[in-house]
């Protein structure tokens, strides 16, 4: 009796020694996962404790995703028992066999658990059951260096998810850029329906061999129940997710497979420095006015256009835009564009050179021209713009003589005298001598007080015509001046009308009538020629908005609004400036004194 008693208390203790053991317990819902196959951990005890486990030592080999914590507390018969749960999801950070450490609470420890995460990515087969997949796609199956590649990426869901993401492919080797937006459309594979997501990116590899971009990876949450219409049906409607919102749902990640292209090096004999493949290149030019007319000391400009096709715009080369001795030029920053489609990247570059050739004569502008890979043939090809000859008249204003007096002239230079005789040659000189007939007759002893009778009275002239000019300034120029003013006022007030309705081609119209009512000398016939008549340094801003009202104009990308507010307030200030200018200037001419002491 008293052996069964003690045996009794023996079983008794190490039941309760183990309970004390299997205070703090771990486990997981698996053992195996595949690649971004989270897993669920859960640490139980059915102590009361006051703090929570040591975590930490999961982050080694677990990235922790969620965690939660829940209480338990129930009475059988009288017996009061109290659960503690904690319940984390862990994604893997490798592959291969993962242990999942033991964890410390109060001085308990739960066992190590090991875990089996697989290496290999099996792209799912259409109808396979996977809720959700990645797909990734290259247009070709190689490619030489700086090629453009298209890579289609398409996320493939079957189920609802929330707080979704989706990395952009990287790599160190290539250029990549995403184009156009997300394509959204439904698909069936084998009978189930898919949402999917297709982005399109344009890669240009950088050096040749294997590129590897690395996989792209989704990460989201999946519904871990239905949707209830209350409380939160009202946000439904505005496509609000409240299970992402509150955190709920079970994490779910999923890669891609890696994308792999092999890349050629550049064809032997073509020069690495002109390597340009593309699938188009196009060169074009224009002149502004459209139809210039070339004269010694006027500005026209010139501008050259390149378009490549397959290329961003960090990657086109400089043109070289050699010009012949005579011709002096100014040319401004090149204005790039950058067009992304569907299909690829289409870049533009656009040199715009103000010309003005110094002297009248004929000139040969050189042609200009690059040197391209055609990614469709296969080989190399050149586009260019042929010479150009142009005919420039007439001389600069600067260097056109002086004509002296024509009544000056007969009293300065004398005949040649011819000897007297008879005959027909005699008639025949008779007229061309007549001119000189008169200078020949005032020779003599009194022939220099006439001459300088003549000269005086020649002073005198010009003395009262200028007097008599002098009298009538304050009158009839102040008048041609007050109608240059007032029209040019006119002109102005109807730039400032313009500008106040973002009519593109009201601006233009006006700005011209404008500028040339404050240059009537000049032409102005295009934005271009009203550039030319700016500073280049101290207008800058001013020459930078003009540039955009003209592309706009003239581009076909002109399909947006144009918006004049930053033109008006740099219109004004340079007016200002002018006006000031032209002011101190007139003051200063005014006080000048006609005779200056020595």
């Amino acid at each position: 009796m008293v052996k069964r008693m003690i045996a009794l208390l023996v079983l008794a203790l190490m039941l309760q020694s183990g309970s004390v053991l299997a205070a703090l317990t771990a486990s997981v819902d698996t053992t195996r996962v595949g690649p971004g196959e989270p897993l669920q951990l859960s640490v139980r005890t059915d102590q009361e404790v006051s703090g929570e486990p040591d975590f930490s030592v999961l982050e080694k080999n677990f990235e922790v995703l969620d965690r939660s914590q829940s209480q338990n507390i129930s009475i059988i018969n009288g017996a009061v028992s109290r659960e503690t749960a904690w319940n984390l999801t862990l994604m893997p950070r490798a592959s291969g066999e993962q242990v999942i450490p033991s964890i410390t609470l109060e001085g308990e420890h739960t066992s190590p658990i090991k875990v089996k995460v697989s290496d290999v990515r099996i792209k799912p087969a259409a109808g396979s059951g996977n809720s959700i997949f990645i797909e990734t796609k290259w247009d070709k199956p190689s490619a030489r260096v700086s090629e453009q590649r298209i890579l289609t990426i398409r996320l493939y869901r079957a189920v609802d998810t929330g707080s979704s993401s989706l990395t952009e492919p990287q790599s160190d080797d290539a250029i990549i850029r995403k184009l156009a937006k997300d394509r959204v459309y439904e698909a069936e594979r084998n009978g189930r329906r898919y949402k999917v997501n297709e982005r399109r990116y344009a890669v240009f590899p950088q050096s040749p061999g294997e590129l590897v971009i690395s996989p792209v990876q989704f990460q989201g949450r999946i519904p871990t129940t239905r949707r209830r219409k209350n409380p939160y049906s009202m946000f439904d409607d505005f496509g609000i997710d409240m299970d992402a919102f509150m955190g709920r749902g079970k994490p779910v990640r999923v890669w891609s497979p890696s994308m792999r292209l092999q890349v050629s090096d550049v064809p032997a004999g073509v020069d690495p420095d002109k390597w340009l493949p593309a699938a188009d290149v196009q060169l074009m030019q224009r002149w502004e006015p459209a139809q210039p007319e070339f004269r010694a000391g006027e500005p026209v400009t010139r501008v050259i256009s390149m378009l490549v096709d397959g290329q961003p715009v960090d990657q086109l080369p400089d043109l070289d835009l050699p010009l012949p001795t005579g011709i002096r030029h100014y040319p401004d920053k090149p204005v790039v564009n950058e067009q992304v489609t569907e299909d690829g990247i289409l870049a533009t570059r656009e040199i715009r050179d103000v010309l003005v050739p110094e002297q009248a004569g004929v000139y040969h502008l050189p042609p200009v021209s690059v040197q391209w890979w055609d990614t469709q043939a296969g080989e190399m090809r050149t586009t260019k713009i042929d010479e150009q000859t142009i005919n420039v008249s007439g001389a600069p204003a600067s260097a056109a003589p002086s004509n002296p007096p024509a009544t000056s002239q007969p009293a300065l230079q004398p005949a040649n005298s011819q000897p007297a005789g008879d005959g027909t040659d005699k008639a025949a000189a008779a007229p061309a001598r007549q001119p000189a007939a008169e200078p020949v007759a005032m020779r003599g002893p009194n022939f220099w007080p006439w001459l300088s009778l003549l000269f005086a009275s020649l002073w005198l002239g010009t003395l009262m015509v200028w007097w008599r000019a002098k009298r009538q300034s304050p009158g009839q120029p102040a008048d041609h001046r007050q109608e240059a003013e007032v029209s040019e006022k006119q002109a102005y007030q109807a730039l400032l009308r313009s500008l106040q309705h973002d009519d593109a081609a009201g601006v233009e119209a006006a700005l011209l009538r404008w500028f040339g009512s404050r240059y009537p000398h000049r032409k102005v016939a295009s934005i271009g020629q009203v550039t030319a008549l700016l500073d280049a340094k101290q207008d800058a801003d001013l020459i930078d908005e003009l540039r955009k009202l003209e592309r706009f104009r003239y581009r076909d990308d002109s399909s947006g609004v144009y918006r004049s507010g930053a033109l008006k307030p740099l219109i004004e200030q340079w007016r200002r400036k002018q006006n000031k200018h032209r002011a101190e200037k007139a003051s200063e001419s005014a006080l000048k004194p006609l005779y200056q002491s020595p």
